[in-house]
């Protein structure tokens, strides 16, 4: 089908750019003279991952917490205090300065930032039907009533592996008698030591060295800290390792479960990831369920059958194979690591300098650290720059790693196709495993002397909650604006339903091209004849293409065939190619949208090859056609006289690594069906740059060029923002908005904005109990209690359909409010834009113009690497 999600090419994986050195995988080894001065130049770059030299491989008004959820968590808190801004000291006012193992090595942080709590009486909407669901959540059923302490641990010499660390620890648990917690660095027992520092003695067994392990006393945890939480996380990452779980990148796995695909040299890993936090008046803990794919070969083994399948061509195979990839180390700790470079020249036999200044070869130093002895001292080592979570915590550390050691993780777009019968997992089967999981926890005898020792349990019953659905809403194809239009089945699409009438502002056109290669023309027939029957009835009016052959199928020859039938006055160019080939699309899109700005349609011939389904196909490209040439297809009733729309997102521009693309999208008119896109470049240590102010007050301007009058209320919609991103967004992107509105230089002029944070990528999960078990929630079903957060203004919509697996809904958190709607209206209006997005005839995961932002940002970063021609800012010209 023609420029969709199903058949544009399958992305590839970013590249590296890295130079290849040598010859041959057994490359000459760097001299240490050469490794002393490449680390003059990167004082940084140490091997294998650790923040030391080891391998480790606007405006608006005030927010204000409702009165009955502080009343509620004000009682809950008499016991623990465990939510965002709870405080210590003595009287519990002033929050107590952490100690000095709170935020280093592994410990986490779990205080969540008060982003913009609901400034009304209540966050809770009451429209709907109520429908009883259940959620992947299980509750804290019993908290600590006594006190715990706190230690931080040093051992010295320095151990960097944390599992070495833990084992000799766990020598001297006699000093915690009740059971303890230890992360690596921080340590959380049930049991005061005598001694504010307490230093013990134990021989490393691989050296006998004796090893020094100071115990220092930080704090006293009361019920009321906040700390609690930590401990009941790191807790459960003890309970996983009793259950035989593995920790891959700080999820786990069962290893025992795991599922091969010889055919494919894949495993399919199934595990667990757990989150505890505080929720509206509980603690809960988050339970869903993970997969890891994995290579069954390792990266050596990867590397020696490029080498013997194409010699000539070994390291531009491999570098394409390689470069992007998440590799995972089989030691320390399971960590994943993504590929910049093969380091050709460098091999195991080098020599790196440690943190004491001392060298020491890759080789032995795995020996010592890992008891791990390397197989090919002449293999190429990979490595891996630091990720931005690491900069941001000051890791500028760059990582060698050991193909010997490592294996490649994930799987490419076809196997994907073929394993996700054991991802897409059915909500009643879900449920089992859940609850099974669950059961597993509470009965273990290790899990229960833990739990009892720590005065705390989980449930074993999944979180219920009553939620409530908005119905179904009417599409309408009509300006008429007496027009009800039609209603459709909640459980699937209006695709049916929209093939007769006429769309609501169908465009024709006088001049358009068809571009094919010369054993195409029977296709090619084929769909201009079935495009002219769609379409009449549709009300859109094409006179015949004018063709332009191709000899063959390589993308130079399309390319010359394009700029010599493409003039200045084609209205649309449709291109029908043999296959998904990525360069090709690629050089087709950038031609038309950067260079010409004409809308574009390619066409895959497999998708136009089946007579049956020709009709259908053909209907959807009349459609996205329509909509590349500024027309409108169908509408729902919009609340709101004079409002906009904005839709944010932005995505990775796979040519340059350091840089993405930031697509703004805000709606033109009363319909929400017309917007105006555009977009800008910026770097990954970059704010949103001054081209956003500019942009927002350029769609400010356009919209009053139309309308008359400039927009009120205004709603963005933001995807694309972490929990760690949101107290910058407010602050910045809000404050950037406002100058925008000040450059329209209109004092008066001062609009009722909603900045709504969109959130997707959540391991939230609901069901509804049917006849025959668990089933997916209808599509309109809104959540707003029970596992929200106390701090914010959130609500969670499943909002699209789904016929295999588990629906996954959304999270909305609305950070910044002036508009005063009542959550009944942010929450049905945000479910009506679920239903505008042209490209499929049913609703969306997450508001249109999102989507739209999506798709224009990935067309940018996946194709064009350039801004696209403004001519084109006023259709929808990626879809």
């Amino acid at each position: 089908m023609a420029d969709s999600d199903a058949t544009k090419p399958a992305a590839g994986r970013p590249r590296a750019r890295g130079r290849a050195r040598g010859s041959q995988l057994a490359a000459n080894p760097r001299r240490p003279e050469e490794m002393t001065q490449q680390q003059q130049q990167q004082p940084a770059l140490r091997p294998v991952a650790s923040s030391s030299s080891a391998p480790t491989g606007c405006r608006g008004r005030a927010a204000q917490r409702r009165d009955a959820t502080t009343a509620a968590l004000t009682q809950q808190m008499s016991t623990m205090s465990v939510g965002a801004g709870a405080g210590g000291g003595k009287d519990g006012n002033g929050k107590a300065p952490a100690g000095r193992g709170v935020n280093r090595g592994r410990a986490e942080k779990y205080e969540d930032p008060v982003v913009a709590p609901f400034a009304g009486d209540s966050k809770r909407g009451s429209h709907g039907t109520v429908v009883k669901l259940a959620a992947n959540y299980f509750s804290v059923d019993k908290l600590p009533q006594t006190s715990h302490y706190q230690y931080h641990v040093e051992f010295n010499p320095t151990i960097e592996n944390i599992r070495m660390r833990k084992g000799m620890l766990y020598g001297r648990k006699d000093l915690f008698p009740r059971g303890y917690q230890f992360d690596g660095m921080a340590l959380w027992a049930p049991t005061k030591l005598q001694q504010v520092m307490t230093e013990v003695i134990v021989k490393r067994k691989t050296d006998d060295e004796n090893i020094r392990i100071q115990i220092k006393l930080i704090k006293e945890v009361s019920p009321r800290d906040p700390v609690m939480l930590q401990i009941l996380n790191v807790q459960q990452r003890k309970n996983f390792t009793y259950l035989g779980f593995k920790e891959i990148d700080r999820q786990y796995y069962d290893i025992a479960q795991t599922t091969s695909f010889d055919h494919r040299k894949m495993e399919c890993i199934p595990g667990f990831t757990t989150a505890i936090r505080q929720h509206e008046t509980k603690v809960l803990m988050n339970v869903e369920l993970k997969y890891k794919f994995m290579s069954q070969q390792t990266v050596l083994q990867l590397l020696n059958h490029q080498l013997k399948e194409d010699p000539h061509n070994f390291k531009h195979n491999s570098e394409k194979v390689l470069l992007g990839a998440i590799v995972m180390t089989t030691y320390n700790y399971n960590k994943t690591y993504r590929i910049d470079e093969i380091m050709w020249n460098t091999t195991p036999k080098d020599k790196f300098d440690q943190k004491r200044g001392n060298q020491i070869t890759y080789i032995d130093y795995m020996k010592q650290h890992y008891n791990l002895s390397v197989g090919n001292p002449e293999q190429s080592l990979l490595m891996s720059k630091p990720k931005a979570k690491d900069l941001k915590r000051g890791d500028v550390t760059i990582k060698y790693l050991i193909p010997e050691f490592c294996v490649v993780t994930g799987a490419d777009f076809n196997a994907m196709r073929e394993l996700a019968n054991h991802t897409r997992v059915p909500p009643d089967d879900r449920v089992a495993k859940l609850t099974h999981f669950m059961k597993r926890i509470n009965t273990d005898p290790r899990v229960i002397e833990d739990m009892k020792n720590w005065c705390f349990k989980f449930s074993d019953n999944l979180v219920t909650i009553n939620g409530r659905n908005l119905g179904c809403e009417n599409i309408i194809m009509t300006a008429d604006p007496n027009s009800k239009g039609f209603g459709y089945n909640i459980k699937h699409d209006w695709s049916r339903e929209i093939r007769e009438p006429r769309l609501l502002e169908p465009v024709g056109l006088q001049h358009w091209v068809l571009i094919r290669t010369g054993r195409d023309q029977g296709i090619a027939n084929d769909f201009v004849s079935t495009f002219e029957s769609v379409c009449r009835p549709m009300g859109m009016v094409f006179p015949k293409p004018t063709i332009g052959i191709c000899q063959d199928d390589r993308t130079g020859t399309f390319s010359r065939v394009l700029k010599s039938t493409v003039t200045p006055s084609t209205q649309l160019v449709v291109v029908i190619v043999p296959n998904n080939k990525k360069d090709r699309y690629d050089a087709i899109k950038k031609f038309c949208v950067v260079d010409m700005g004409i809308p574009s349609q390619v066409i895959v011939t497999r998708s136009l090859s089946k007579k049956q389904t020709i009709m259908s196909v053909v209907t959807k490209i009349a459609i996205q056609v329509n909509c590349k040439l500024g027309g409108q297809v169908w509408r729902v009733k919009n609340p709101f006289d004079n409002c906009m729309v904005v839709g944010i997102d932005s995505y990775h521009d796979s040519a340059q690594k350091n840089r993405s693309f930031c697509a703004i999208v805000c709606s033109m008119n009363q319909f929400l069906t017309k917007y105006y896109s555009q977009g800008s470049f910026q770097t990954a240590k970059q704010e949103m740059s001054d081209a956003f102010v500019a942009q927002i007050t350029a769609a400010l301007k356009n919209y009053k060029n139309l309308n008359k009058k400039l927009p009120s209320p205004i709603f963005f919609y933001r995807d694309g923002v972490g929990d760690g991103q949101l107290p910058q967004v407010r602050e910045w992107e809000i404050n950037q908005i406002n100058r925008a509105i000040e450059a329209l230089g209109d004092p008066t002029y001062q609009p009722k904005m909603s900045f709504i944070v969109v959130n997707k990528r959540i391991n939230t999960r609901f069901f509804q109990s049917g006849t025959e078990g668990w089933e997916n929630p209808l599509s309109g079903t809104v959540i707003d209690t029970v596992v929200t957060r106390p701090e914010r203004y959130d609500f969670f919509l499943v909002s699209q359909s789904v016929r295999q697996g588990t629906v996954g809904p959304t999270q909305y958190n609305v950070i910044y409010d002036s508009s005063n709607l009542i959550p009944d209206r942010m929450q049905r209006f945000t479910y009506k834009l679920t239903h505008l997005y042209y490209n499929w005839q049913g609703t969306i995961r997450v508001p249109a113009p999102c989507q739209y932002a999506h798709k224009l940002a990935f067309l940018v970063g996946q194709s064009l690497h350039s801004t696209p021609n403004p001519r084109l800012a006023d259709t929808l010209f990626y879809l």
